[in-house]
């Protein structure tokens, strides 16, 4: 994507999701009461900022510098997240919103690493088959995502069902669609390697 699409992309994700960025990042504080957020695949920030002041610590990482201009400089970094990435520290919760269909196939295996290094709690969602979109490079299924992160140690999180109720009734989630019914909220079995 070049400068000028990612600057229009920026500023439509910030007017076209900022109230669903505010609704879900006060669920997610309500249920899981994080005190620090990675957002991998940030955009401008808003799911970030939407968590603050109840979250002391965000970092969003992105792949342009065009991203995180919601977030103050200190707040924000640049990485490909179709390679290994290194968080510079562990977070409470890790969210990655529609970003897998922006990697091809064969990066999606290494962004769900990426997210299992980030945290033991991760909020995500990524675009369905015939989902469409701006430079889909390649759409998964649910259950494929749910294989890569059960591969990484992964399982359902207690309040998936919780929030998945919300995110059906909340009019605030409607909008965008893709929320309601690409997300999943998982934790790290206990039984798994950290």
């Amino acid at each position: 994507m070049d400068d000028r699409t990612s600057r229009w992309w920026m500023e439509s994700m910030s007017h076209h999701e900022a109230e669903q960025a505010i609704a879900l990042g006060k669920l997610l504080v309500m249920l899981l009461k994080p005190t620090s957020v990675i957002d991998l695949g940030c955009g401008p920030g808003i799911y970030l900022t939407a968590m603050q002041p109840s979250v002391k610590r965000v970092l969003g990482v992105d792949v342009t510098a065009e991203a995180g201009k919601s977030l103050k400089p200190e707040e924000y970094v640049t990485a490909d997240l179709s390679k290994p990435w290194t968080p510079p520290f562990k977070s409470d919760l890790t969210l990655c919103l529609e970003v897998g269909q922006q990697l091809p196939p064969e990066h999606h295996w290494q962004l769900v690493r990426n997210c299992a290094s980030s945290s033991d709690q991760v909020f995500f969602s990524s675009g369905r088959p015939g989902q469409g979109g701006i430079e889909v490079l390649g759409n998964r299924q649910k259950d494929e995502w749910l294989e890569f992160f059960g591969m990484e140690g992964f399982v359902a999180h207690p309040l998936e069902a919780t929030i998945s109720l919300a995110l059906e009734q909340g009019s605030e989630y409607s909008h965008c669609g893709w929320l309601q019914t690409n997300s999943m909220l998982l934790k790290r079995a206990a039984w798994s390697r950290t």
